[in-house]
C-alpha cells in the first residue's frame, strides 16, 4: 500500500502500512510524531471534534481538527488498521501451519531446513 496524505487546518497525517507521521501545525512551527499502525489500538472522534489515538505502551495522540477533518482522519486510520490486522492473521495463520506441517512431517520432510544446514554469513 502506497502511503495516503490527510490534511487538515492544523495538521497533516502520512499513512502508511509501516508507519503513520502526523505533523502539527503551531504558527511557523510544526511538530511530528511518528506512530505504527500496529501500535494503534483504538481511533475516536471527540466531542470538540478532534480525534483521539490510543497507543499501545505510549501516551494517546489527539490531533487537534473539525468534525469533518476528524471523519476523514478516523475512516483513513480504520482502513489501514484493518489492513495491517490481516496481515498479521495472515502471518499467524502461516506459522501455524508451518508448525502442524513440521509436527507432522518433521523438519526433515519440509521445504525449511535445519538452522545448522545455513551457511552463516560474515554480516550474522
Amino acid at each position: 500500500m502506497s502511503s495516503e496524505k490527510i490534511g487538515g487546518c492544523l495538521f497533516t497525517a502520512e499513512i502508511g502500512f509501516e508507519k503513520i507521521v502526523f505533523t502539527f501545525k503551531h504558527g511557523v512551527e510544526s511538530e511530528r510524531h511518528e506512530v505504527r499502525p500496529a501500535d494503534i489500538q483504538s481511533v475516536s472522534v471527540e466531542s470538540d471534534g478532534s480525534t483521539k489515538l490510543r497507543i499501545r505502551l505510549h501516551r494517546d495522540l489527539t490531533v487537534p481538527s473539525t468534525l469533518a477533518e476528524s471523519v476523514t482522519l478516523k475512516n483513513a486510520l480504520e482502513r489501514v488498521l484493518e489492513e495491517v490486522k490481516e496481515a498479521e492473521l495472515r502471518m499467524k495463520e502461516a506459522a501455524r501451519e508451518l508448525r502442524v506441517e513440521i509436527a507432522t512431517k518433521g523438519v526433515h520432510d519440509t521445504n525449511i531446513l535445519p538452522e545448522r544446514d545455513y551457511e552463516k554469513s560474515p554480516d550474522d
